[in-house]
């Protein structure tokens, strides 16, 4: 259910915030390549690292 607030609240995709709730609930390493989901999470206040892929 936090996934979906999440997909709603950023304007994106649902399955992108599943990975993203994942990563919060384990304390992993978000990893992406979509810049598009990076542009989005960036600058929130969510406990987890994002890294973008060259």
């Amino acid at each position: 259910m936090r996934a979906m607030r999440m997909a709603v609240d950023l304007n994106h995709a649902l399955d992108d915030c599943l990975y993203l709730m994942l990563a919060i609930e384990t304390g992993a390493t978000r990893v992406t390549a979509d810049r598009k989901f990076l542009a989005a999470i960036s600058g929130r206040a969510f406990p987890v690292e994002a890294l973008k892929l060259s």
